[in-house]
Order: C-alpha cells, then structure tokens, then sequence
C-alpha cells in the first residue's frame, strides 16, 4: 500500500519514489475516517477541511464513533478528546 502523510499526499524516498506504509491499517482507518468526517483526525484544525460531525457535536459521541471505526482495522485500547486542545488522541494496536 502507498504511504500518505498526514496532508493525505503521497510520501516518497530520496529519489522521489513512492513508498510503501508501515502500518496499514492505521493509514485505512485514518482515511476512512477523513472520508466520513472530511478531514484526518486526531487534529480538528489539521487536514484539509474543518472537522465536522453533522449528527452530533457531542466529544463523547465522537470518542464513541471514532472508536467503531477503527475497530474495523485495529484493537483500539482508547479515544480520549483534551478539552484545551480540542483534539482526539488514539491509542491503539
């Protein structure tokens, strides 16, 4: 699988070739994510649109839809949102 930065744009070596991704079924669930939620996550202000949930502005609820989807590719141990920073941090395996 093609390596994608978190810009969502190809990664490539020193001699411009494309890579492979390390761990691909971070790079699934994070581009499952921006497809539904229009941007990449944890980062609400990182990507390239604005973070946004239509059915619920709720943290919680996101937490738990975050956490649904990734279990599609990964065991996430976690999804906590930091109120100051506004961001959602995944732990997950």
């Amino acid at each position: 699988m093609i390596a994608l930065d978190d810009n969502g744009n190809f990664v490539v070596d020193a001699n411009n070739h494309l890579t492979a991704v390390a761990v691909p079924a971070q790079q699934n669930f994070k581009a499952e994510v921006r497809c539904i939620q229009q941007t990449w996550i944890p980062d609400p202000t990182f990507g390239r649109n604005v973070l946004i949930w239509t059915l619920s502005q709720s943290p919680s609820d996101r937490c738990a839809d975050l956490s649904r989807i990734g279990t599609k590719y990964m065991t996430v141990n976690s999804v906590v949102y930091d109120t100051q920073t506004q961001k959602y941090s995944i732990q997950a395996h």
